[in-house]
């Protein structure tokens, strides 16, 4: 959750460097920062449980096993997918926005069932690999709605 923190901050700080603390597109980015990365590291942990084995560390997936933490990191995923629309549907950004949204979201979605799917760890690696460069298609949806 540290790291999640860590990343979310990155928007947070970002948005007070150039006052908009206030703003609710930098609080909404924020949380879909956290929880996209959230989702991701557990995901991560599922895909590491052989390392998480060999040092004791008390993951979710070793506390609460596989198919439990798979399913409370693609719940966060799906929760990350309902967020983004907030921007649009407050009318924070507009229709660029939402289309390059949707071509996100659709991939955040097709590479979790994948990640779900997935019959190797490697194969689950390469799938959250994915989804991180889905995260940075949805990055630069967000920098491209703001000039168009």
């Amino acid at each position: 959750m540290m790291v999640s923190f860590s990343v979310a901050m990155t928007f947070i700080f970002g948005g007070v460097s150039v006052g908009g603390v206030a703003s609710g597109v930098v609080w909404v980015f924020g949380a879909l920062a956290f929880i996209f990365d959230l989702a991701e590291e557990i995901a991560g942990g599922v895909m590491d449980l052989e390392g998480d084995e060999q040092r004791s560390a008390r993951s979710l997936v070793r506390v609460k096993g596989k198919t439990f933490a798979l399913r409370v990191s693609c719940s966060l995923f799906a929760l990350f997918v309902g967020l983004s629309f907030l921007p649009f549907l407050f009318g924070w950004l507009g229709t660029i926005y939402l289309i390059l949204l949707i071509t996100t979201d659709s991939g955040v979605v097709y590479f979790v069932y994948r990640l779900l799917t997935s019959g190797t760890v490697q194969e689950g690696r390469t799938r959250i690999r994915q989804l991180y460069l889905t995260m940075v298609l949805f990055v630069i949806a967000f920098i491209a709605s703001r000039f168009f």
